[in-house]
């Protein structure tokens, strides 16, 4: 907390500076546009990793590309909880996305597990076509029409 003393200033007070009172004119650097989109993306990757540091170039290209207008907050090291509490604070609203591996899922939609079950597929030469294909297609629409929730559309 800051403490008011009597101790006299040197140099120009807000006051002068706003009263013109200054030799130089006072100039300050506009404020940064407000963005009209602000979402909040969170995830339990330390900053190394390669997830928290491809997000967080997406959400620059975001912003840019927006121009402005859409902007990304991306909180990494489980700052805002375990992923299955992130997965609760999109249902409920608190934040805008998360990155989930298909076992927390599961718990709510058995058909989830499908991509990590050993012995599924062959190999990930034959599990990434499949994701961004039919089982991926059926896995996306029981997302949303089952847990309300919209993933992305290629894997």
């Amino acid at each position: 907390m800051r403490t008011h003393d009597h101790t006299p200033r040197t140099g120009p007070v807000r006051r002068a500076v706003l009263a013109g009172g200054l030799a130089a004119p006072f100039v300050a650097r506009p404020a940064a546009a407000e963005a009209d989109f602000k979402w909040r993306a969170a995830h339990s990757a330390p900053v190394d990793f390669p997830l928290h540091v491809r997000l967080s170039e997406a959400a620059a290209a975001i912003r840019e590309k927006s121009g402005g207008r859409v902007e990304i907050g991306v909180f990494p090291n489980g700052e805002l909880g375990s992923p299955v509490g992130l997965l609760a604070q999109v249902r409920s609203g608190a934040i805008d996305m998360t990155p989930l591996s298909h076992q927390v899922l599961s718990a709510d939609l058995a058909a989830a597990v499908l991509p990590t079950a050993g012995f599924a597929f062959t190999g990930e030469d034959v599990l990434w076509p499949a994701m961004d294909g039919e089982i991926g297609t059926y896995l996306r629409k029981q997302f949303r029409e089952r847990l309300g929730l919209v993933a992305a559309s290629r894997c």
